[in-house]
């Protein structure tokens, strides 16, 4: 039995409103000299505006037609950082598809960026560093945020992938081709589950025609994404030990559920057979209109506890329903046709370095050469995982320039 179809044929419209605008003098100059950052981001951004092209960007929020978990046409969202030339016009001769990392609050989604509460988009702040450097990106809110009342499909391939595309396709269609770039040159990197939907849609564009034709990906950068959901995570869900953000696993249910619904029977992922009775309320708290906090406050120490005895056996089971769907959204059996290397730090505690590790042999298998770089994490509290982001953005960002200058020669 598989999944949710995919099929609409175009993209129909993209709506446009100007968030904001600003520059490295006046507004943003005042923005950044008031902007209580994390060391991480002062040191990210530090980093990044030393090679700056364009000292002025605009936010422009996007609404555009694609598809909800299930494959029903919808209204998602997203946001687009455009560079500006010096007479205030748009220059989006390269995108960057930048795939975000978890959201669980659809308020939180990157189309709702808010100047005043810039700690709450830090990769919105990064993904601005990356539009001063001179591309237009391209961050769509995935369905079941942002707009899109619906669920968000959490870690699972095929509608992560379909919204991104749906996006980067109409802003290739009506924004480039409006400004005089009707053939922008294409990349893609994402952190965390915005490096799984990264490995995700690059896969999406190479293998599907309907996206082949109009974007051709130059490099995907995917950052520390876990392409091994049927081994390496599943692995994590079943472990007896602690695990620091433990309301990703009540996420990955309702994901799962969001898109499969019944279609292996039993409602095996609805709350009430995947989860204890007394976790079940769990299901309803990762909705998208909760905080982290509040689901964080309610989870063991051990995440594995919230699971039913029938659901774990399910997990257990490699030849299970559950199983299958997780086999599913794997990302590694597929061969890249574009330049792509992998960037995950070996001591990452929330997406296990194996994930990395595994789809870069699984490549290899297939004989095409994509190395995982191992990155490491900066000297500061919180997870590893965390500390790792900025570098590895840093130094795939390095890489994909080689490409970016290769494609202006």
């Amino acid at each position: 039995m598989n999944g949710p179809t995919f099929h609409r044929e175009a993209v129909a419209q993209i709506d446009r409103e100007q968030l904001l605008e600003f520059g490295l003098s006046g507004q943003w100059g005042n923005f950044l000299s008031r902007l209580f950052v994390t060391d991480i981001l002062k040191w990210f951004l530090g980093q990044t505006l030393k090679t700056i092209l364009y000292p002025k960007v605009a936010f422009w929020k996007v609404r555009y037609a694609s598809q909800n978990a299930r494959g029903a046409e919808a209204i998602l969202s997203g946001l687009v950082i455009v560079p500006l030339d010096g007479l205030n016009r748009p220059v989006p001769d390269t995108l960057l598809g930048f795939q975000h990392g978890t959201v669980l609050e659809k308020r939180l989604a990157p189309s709702t960026f808010d100047l005043s509460r810039p700690l709450d988009y830090l990769e919105v702040l990064i993904a601005a560093a990356y539009a001063m450097d001179g591309y237009t990106v391209v961050i769509a809110d995935y369905p079941g945020l942002g707009v899109d009342p619906g669920d968000h499909p959490y870690m699972n391939a095929k509608p992560l992938a379909v919204s991104v595309a749906d996006l980067l396709v109409a802003v290739k269609n009506q924004i480039c081709a409006s400004s005089g770039f009707p053939n922008p040159r294409l990349f893609l990197t994402g952190y965390s589950e915005g490096g799984y939907a990264t490995m995700a849609v690059a896969r999406e564009l190479q293998s599907n025609r309907k996206y082949a034709g109009p974007l051709r990906v130059l490099a995907a950068a995917p950052l520390a994404g876990a392409y091994d959901l049927s081994g390496t995570m599943r692995e994590l869900m079943l472990q007896k030990a602690a695990y620091g953000d433990g309301y990703y696993l009540p996420m990955t249910i309702r994901g799962l559920h969001a898109c499969y619904g019944d279609a292996y029977g039993d409602g095996i992922f609805t709350g009430a057979r995947a989860l204890k009775p007394e976790y079940q309320f769990l299901f309803d708290l990762v909705d998208g209109y909760h905080p982290v906090d509040e689901v964080q406050k309610y989870m063991p120490p051990v995440p594995r506890e919230i699971l039913a005895p029938a659901f774990i056996a399910q997990l257990e089971n490699e030849r299970s329903a559950a199983c299958r769907a997780l086999r599913e959204n794997d990302l590694y059996h597929w061969t890249p046709e574009m330049p792509m290397y992998l960037y995950h730090s070996p001591d990452d505690d929330r997406v296990p370095y194996a994930n990395s590790r595994i789809a870069s042999a699984s490549f290899m298998r297939r004989k095409r050469m994509i190395p995982v770089v191992p990155t490491f994490s900066l000297p500061l509290p919180g997870s590893e995982h965390g500390k790792a982001a900025p570098v590895c953005f840093l130094t795939s960002s390095v890489w994909l320039k080689l490409f970016r200058k290769a494609a202006k020669n």
